[in-house]
């Protein structure tokens, strides 16, 4: 690892010409504190609230709960009793709102020479010290100003070194942040808004207690020792570098050094690097909690809901309302943010896998299937007459966690004799694992040879798209008459 140390211009004191110096280190240090400045312009990963883009976070939904008012009743003669009027009920909320985004980004490369890397001082002929300028090669620059900062974005918090990660909020005004969308409510029976002298009430109606948001950190402006501004002028504040347009020698803005160093955090905080990967989830097994934990709180009915309203000797009327006082439902959920690579949660621990079916002289036709259930295991069924065959299954692939933050994918090829048919679920696509997933070899004619099925099975996680696990599948089915 090459660290290097640009060089800066300053006139020294009482004179007019400016001299060159090379940055020490704590000059390095303080240019990257700006790293969260340039990753906040363009974050990747990055979230949005709602819409198609991406990938929903693992761990959702936050659910939210409230009671609502039972329907009223109007009677002609008295008033219907408690039991005959409808009771207060119980009404959930999901919220799935947060979608996570990784961006497809390659490593930068360089332009011709490395010209726009900062420059540095060095002997061209080994003898003079510090008697020349070089660009700095794209190496170096990762070394210098990449590598040093990737594992400050990770942990948690609010910091300007975590500018362009995100977190959960209750502020509607966050300090030096941005609010992305809400990702939840937390509703309750506004108990104070039903009346007996109002039935029929409308049955829901609610305060909106706590609205819980994302918001995206934001780089403060007044935190770096270097930072002026971005349209301010500056003295030695960023390093210099060749400008190959105007062959002349200029200094960095904040808008040019964040443009050259943003792609470099994109690519190794975005997926590119599986040791500082950003990702983000509920309640998972990574991560830590970043921002406030979300609380599910509900008027919790205590004591008489059941009221009357008398109109008229042709009009009575009843009905229950919410009543009581708030209490916690359910388990909280934190928001998590998590660097690096992510536990190991699923397995296809005992493949490979296969299956096979043959009739064995018995009448009838017979199939093999294999199946990625949604409860977390992977078996092979048949038919009758079929008694089966099979290796490593059942198998439990889903160690802890929801099945639906999984996708499976089995990529096959496939051999049909005479009266051979396959069923499948997809080939080569990726398939939530919310859902089970079956694949069916079959055979029903009397054709000598087997039908068979022969691929590769992958899982992945649906937060970083990163696949967790893989193995073969052989399934095989062949009627002997």
């Amino acid at each position: 690892m090459t660290v290097r140390a640009p060089v800066y211009m300053l006139a020294p004191l009482g004179e007019t010409y400016k001299q060159v110096y090379p940055f020490s280190a704590q000059g390095v240090t303080e240019i990257n504190d700006l790293a969260g400045y340039a990753f906040a312009l363009n974050p990747n990963p990055r979230i949005e609230i709602g819409g198609t883009n991406g990938t929903l976070a693992a761990g959702q939904p936050f659910v939210d709960t409230w009671w609502s008012a039972g329907a009223s009743t109007t009677d002609v003669t008295n008033f219907d009793t408690a039991a005959e009027t409808p009771n207060v009920f119980k009404v959930t909320d999901n919220y799935s709102n947060i979608r996570i985004v990784y961006d497809s980004v390659t490593l930068p490369t360089g332009d011709t020479n490395n010209t726009q890397y900062p420059l540095y001082l060095y002997s061209p002929d080994g003898t003079e010290v510090n008697a020349g300028f070089r660009a700095m090669s794209v190496t170096d620059f990762i070394d210098t100003f990449v590598l040093p900062v990737l594992d400050s974005f990770g942990g948690g918090g609010q910091t300007f070194q975590k500018s362009g990660t995100y977190y959960m909020t209750t502020s509607a005004a966050p300090a030096n942040a941005t609010i992305i969308g809400t990702a939840a409510l937390n509703q309750e029976a506004n108990v104070a808004a039903y009346a007996a002298s109002s039935i029929p009430e409308t049955p829901t109606q609610n305060n909106n207690i706590t609205t819980y948001s994302i918001a995206k950190v934001n780089y403060p402006a007044t935190t770096s020792v270097l930072w002026e501004g971005a349209t301010a002028p500056l003295l030695y504040d960023l390093p210099m570098y060749f400008d190959s347009g105007t062959e002349s020698i200029k200094q960095h803005t904040p808008a040019t050094w964040a443009a050259l160093l943003n792609p470099f955090l994109r690519f190794y905080l975005g997926g590119g690097s599986s040791a500082h990967t950003i990702s983000y989830n509920v309640n998972g097994a990574d991560g830590v909690t970043n921002g406030t934990v979300f609380t599910d709180t509900a008027i919790t009915t205590a004591g008489s809901t059941y009221n009357t309203r008398f109109v008229n000797a042709d009009d009575y009327r009843t009905q229950e309302f919410p009543t009581g006082t708030a209490t916690v439902q359910g388990a909280s959920k934190a928001f998590k943010i998590h660097q690096g690579a992510l536990s190991t949660l699923v397995a296809f621990a005992s493949g490979p896998y296969s299956a096979s079916a043959s009739s064995n002289g018995l009448s009838g036709s017979c199939n093999s299937t294999f199946n990625v259930r949604n409860t977390g295991v992977c078996d092979a069924t048949g038919t009758s007459g079929n008694p089966g065959t099979s290796s490593g299954l059942p198998d439990t692939w889903l160690i802890t966690g929801a099945a639906a933050d999984y996708e499976v994918r089995f990529t096959y090829t496939q051999t049909l004799n005479g009266g051979g048919t396959v069923t499948s679920a997809g080939n080569g696509v990726w398939l939530n694992c919310g859902t089970t997933r079956t694949w069916k070899v079959s055979d029903s004619s009397n054709t000598i040879g087997t039908n068979n099925i022969l691929g590769f099975l992958e899982i992945r996680d649906v937060a970083t798209l990163t696949i967790q696990s893989s193995t073969t599948v052989d399934m095989s089915a062949d009627q002997d008459p």
